[in-house]
């Protein structure tokens, strides 16, 4: 079958809000979840987030916070950069989407069976709602 000559191939579009929430996501994976994980994991995840599981003499908890803070600055700038042209850049709102879907499960499991505190619930209605935001948002074609 060939293709109709008179009929022009849709142009992906994105809502003009995605960029902006892109770049609100940038900032809050960069700072809130990545620097605080990587600066100051014990203050953010005893203090703030009350893992009270967390301890900070032990080597592998430490690496495993600064680890998870390095990976979501690294996501915040590559959101920050994709936030230009999300429609050039969708493989990266796809990744993250992904990401997101299966750190909500991570979450969601450890809350019900490993006695993680209630408090991560804040971050699973903030992922979530992220999630629902971009899918609505999410680039098309026209």
């Amino acid at each position: 079958m060939t293709p109709n000559p008179k009929k022009p191939t849709p142009i992906p579009t994105c809502h003009p809000l995605l960029p902006l929430l892109m770049k609100a996501f940038a900032v809050i994976l960069f700072f809130y979840w990545g620097l605080t994980h990587f600066i100051y994991p014990e203050w953010y995840l005893v203090t703030v987030m009350g893992v009270h599981q967390y301890d900070p003499s032990n080597v592998y908890d430490v690496w495993s916070a600064n680890l998870m803070g390095v990976l979501n600055c690294a996501f915040g700038i590559t959101i920050w950069r994709a936030s230009a042209d999300p429609v050039r850049y969708k493989i990266i709102i796809d990744m993250i989407l992904l990401v997101s879907v299966g750190t909500v499960i991570v979450f969601v499991l450890s809350l019900l069976t490993r006695g993680l505190s209630a408090r991560e619930w804040i971050n699973v209605a903030l992922i979530l709602g992220s999630i629902v935001a971009v899918l609505i948002l999410y680039p098309r074609s026209k």
